[in-house]
């Protein structure tokens, strides 16, 4: 998929031959700015007089250095991000002359117990679509490293949320574009549902594409579990992309990420969130109002629908089962 095909022809989405690379940060300094961004608590190098991997240490993240070899393999080149559950980054598989993304878990007993439970999902998916056909993403191999827990991943160019700033700022990306990555995402759905998982995470964040922007892998399945342990809790899944049983408290299931995609393709297409609420309330309010309120004018998204349901039936039936 090229670039133009990815901005909508009718709506200005500016010029996209302007965007290089995102280039990588050699200072943990903006590694702890991306930290902080994510409402991760820690102290501050700056306020204490610590280091900064001191910093990193004291909060259970592994600090790694550019140029530093894992596992006697895998020198990092650069720093793809960190959240909650640990950072991740680029390597050179010195083994295969390859590129890979390492995920560093980190190390304190609910992480750990987290990252084994995302690797025992890892394994079940990918045991079951041995082809990679299915748009889930692949994990190549685990180690540990200095005591945490590294998951090692095929390499992918951004998610899908950087692909919307980049190329469909408030106005979405082009059609083809979309309905592709929609096809994408429910056939991720169906190895799901057909190892009797649910995400419960599904957004924007945790669908990476790769360079060509032709194809999208869901990923981050840290919240990840068999459908029949599914608990009921206010919080499960991002708010924006959190399905109403959720906000209600009442059981759930595979339908939780079935929602959780459909507003994510209509953020795709429209480039704004379909459901912008500030608290579950809120959420329940502007889903209420939009069902009463809303009529259609845009032709070219009623064709868009029915082209996504119409090319995708037997999946969506296999899915609403």
């Amino acid at each position: 998929m090229s670039s133009s095909a990815l901005s909508s022809p009718d709506r200005e989405a500016g010029d996209i031959t302007q965007f290089l690379p995102q280039s990588e940060s050699l200072s943990f300094l903006l590694q702890i700015l991306a930290l902080r961004g994510r409402r991760v608590r820690f102290e501050r190098p700056w306020r204490t007089g610590m280091s900064t991997r001191v910093c990193l240490l004291k909060s259970r993240y592994l600090g790694v250095r550019i140029g530093e070899v894992l596992d006697g393999r895998y020198r990092v080149f650069g720093y793809t991000g960190a959240g909650v559950f640990g950072n991740v980054v680029r390597c050179t598989d010195q083994n295969r002359n390859d590129v890979v993304a390492i995920k560093i878990i980190r190390n304190n007993e609910i992480m750990r117990k987290t990252g084994l439970r995302e690797l025992e999902v890892l394994r079940k998916l990918n045991e079951a679509d041995r082809e990679d056909r299915f748009h889930c993403l692949q994990l190549y191999r685990t180690f540990y490293h200095h005591n945490h827990l590294c998951l090692c991943f095929e390499n992918l160019s951004m998610n899908l949320r950087e692909l919307l700033k980049k190329y469909g700022n408030n106005v979405g990306l082009h059609m083809k574009a979309v309905r592709s990555y929609a096809h994408q995402l429910l056939m991720a759905l169906r190895l799901l549902k057909k190892c009797g998982l649910v995400h419960a995470d599904i957004k924007p964040d945790n669908i990476l594409v790769n360079e060509s922007k032709l194809v999208l892998k869901l990923c981050d399945f840290g919240s990840a579990g068999h459908v029949r342990d599914q608990e009921i809790a206010p919080y499960l899944v991002s708010r924006f992309y959190r399905a109403p049983e959720i906000m209600l408290g009442i059981p759930h299931d595979y339908g939780i990420d079935l929602w959780s995609i459909a507003v994510t393709i209509y953020e795709v297409y429209t480039g704004k969130i379909m459901f912008p609420g500030k608290s579950n309330n809120h959420m329940l309010k502007l889903r209420d109002r939009s069902r009463r309120s809303t009529v259609v004018h845009d032709a070219l998204l009623i064709d868009f629908f029915e082209l996504i349901f119409e090319r995708n039936k037997a999946c969506l039936r296999f899915l609403v089962q």
